[in-house]
């Protein structure tokens, strides 16, 4: 399976590449057919390739090239996940030791930029998931951009969106996962009255 691939370095390469060939074959297909749904689900496919192998510039290309198709057959559902994706994307790449500060606000601007999208149209359609999906995004993007206020705003919006969206989970699950994200909540809390009183002892001091 995958797991044992995975063990080995040298045979997750190989695996992964035997796997993106096959997809590559597939888009070809898809596109010589013009078939729009089956070429919007190859870019993903290959994303999600690129993603396990850590190629994440490369993955968020193939995502993106997923966006466009599927905004083209107005697939709103998919474009919100997609757009999720990216976002999700973005964050992974700003954590990167290899970034430095400037880019990296870049990317995590960026993130904002479509984890709004993301929430904007799950709401339309009132996907839960990708909402909830995107709300831990863009709390996340915001905390890492110090936009405490922000930040909180989406925590609060996640934790209430978790009950909705795992009504079939055990209750057990369930706290465990909201535990974890009001501990979060707490933290950005504290962060937002330490610079409040930095600024006050500040304005005190002039």
């Amino acid at each position: 399976g995958i797991g044992d691939h995975m063990e080995n370095p040298d045979s997750a390469k190989a695996y992964f590449d035997v796997t993106m060939d096959y997809y590559n074959q597939s888009l070809a297909i898809c596109e010589s057919m013009n078939d729009l749904h089956g070429m919007a689900n190859c870019y993903m496919n290959i994303g999600v390739v690129n993603w396990r192998l850590r190629q994440y510039e490369e993955s968020i290309a193939y995502y993106k090239n997923a966006l466009e198709v599927r905004e083209r057959i107005n697939d709103r559902t998919g474009v919100a996940m997609v757009l999720g994706n990216i976002a999700y994307g973005y964050i992974t790449i700003s954590d990167s030791g290899a970034v430095n500060s400037e880019h990296r606000i870049l990317y995590l601007n960026e993130a904002v930029r479509y984890g709004l999208r993301s929430y904007e149209i799950a709401e339309s359609i009132n996907s839960v998931e990708h909402k909830k999906n995107a709300a831990g995004y863009l709390k996340s993007a915001y905390k890492k951009l110090g936009l405490n206020n922000k930040a909180l705003f989406y925590a609060d919006m996640y934790i209430a969106l978790l009950d909705s969206f795992y009504n079939k989970r055990t209750s057990a699950e369930i706290t465990e996962i909201e535990s974890k994200y009001r501990n979060e909540k707490q933290l950005l809390e504290i962060e937002k009255l330490e610079n409040e009183r930095s600024l006050q002892n500040e304005t005190i001091a002039r």
